[in-house]
């Protein structure tokens, strides 16, 4: 009698941890389903962003000046870093910024940084082309007198046509009546041109002759300046045969200083590395005496290894 009532205890026992143990699992299972979700963030990060909206890139300009327009995040601040000077504007408050560049002679590369609150950034490459000589190629598009919808299109297709560019890039083969080269991203474009209409110059090694077209050769390193077809083949009214194109060392940053010891300032961007910042006899901006300890600054100027030599400087 006494082994039949503890085998029944032990049996009840075992039962009541097997209901107990299926309960447990059951609430583990059903747990997660019943927690709510996080709710998403009302202020979903944005990256930065930067759209340069005229000129556009290798465009010739025939003035010594070119008005860069553009598109960012909101009140970003903009960098633009010109061959003789350099600028630093705010975009406004729906991203948009407006700035007057000064070019040289010749090819122009222009840099245009932009930088959030955070200091993150984002950067943009555009080459210009300034020929004054160029504005005698120029033809100005027939304008029409119409209001329709469609005389306005084909003046604006009229215009794009007659808007004035430029190939870049090293001769890979040449005829009496065309030039192939290969573009600065490695792209085959054609050139045609009238060896009797069509102005050759050299101006390699600081010299600046005139030439002909028999005086081209392969490998050559040209800028060719005209107006482009249907068929993206360029009528090269003015060819330059000029050093090849390499990038500048220009740049800009946005940093927190850190240090400031006679002319050498050093100061660290958002991810905490490190930039010496030598200032030299000129530059634009607050003297170093106004620069102060956890100020944040946008700074222009050339970089080597992890010292940048100042050309602008502006306090945020």
């Amino acid at each position: 009698m006494r082994k039949e009532v503890i085998f029944a205890i032990l049996a009840g026992a075992t039962l009541g941890l097997i209901i107990a143990f299926g309960i447990w699992r059951a609430n583990t299972a059903i747990k997660p389903l019943l927690t709510p979700s996080p709710a998403p963030s009302s202020e979903p990060a944005t990256a930065v962003d930067l759209s340069i909206a005229k000129p556009d890139n290798q465009s010739v300009v025939t003035t010594s000046t070119v008005t860069i327009e553009g598109i960012t995040l909101p009140d970003s601040q903009v960098a633009i870093s010109g061959e003789s000077k350099n600028y630093a504007v705010q975009a406004t408050n729906k991203g948009s910024f407006s700035q007057k560049v000064e070019l040289i002679g010749g090819l122009n590369e222009i840099k245009v940084f932009t930088f959030d609150k955070n200091g993150s950034s984002k950067q943009k490459t555009l080459l210009l082309v300034y020929s004054s000589e160029f504005a005698k190629y120029k033809e100005e598009p027939v304008a029409t007198s119409s209001d329709s919808v469609r005389a306005k299109v084909d003046q604006k297709i009229e215009e794009a046509k007659s808007s004035p560019t430029s190939y870049i890039g090293a001769i890979t083969d040449i005829t009496d009546t065309n030039i192939q080269l290969k573009s600065l991203t490695g792209d085959i474009e054609q050139v045609s041109f009238n060896k009797d209409a069509t102005d050759f110059i050299k101006t390699t090694n600081d010299t600046v002759k005139t030439i002909s077209a028999k005086d081209l050769a392969i490998g050559d390193f040209i800028i060719a300046m005209g107006v482009r077809d249907g068929n993206k083949i360029l009528t090269g009214k003015r060819i330059l045969v000029t050093d090849p194109y390499k990038e500048s060392a220009r740049t800009a940053i946005f940093v927190t200083i850190s240090k400031i010891e006679k002319k050498v300032v050093t100061a660290k961007d958002k991810d905490n590395k490190e930039t010496t910042l030598a200032f030299g006899t000129d530059w634009d901006g607050p003297e170093l005496k106004e620069l102060k300890l956890e100020d944040k600054i946008i700074v222009i100027g050339e970089v080597k290894d992890t010292t940048l030599t100042v050309s602008l400087v502006k306090k945020i």
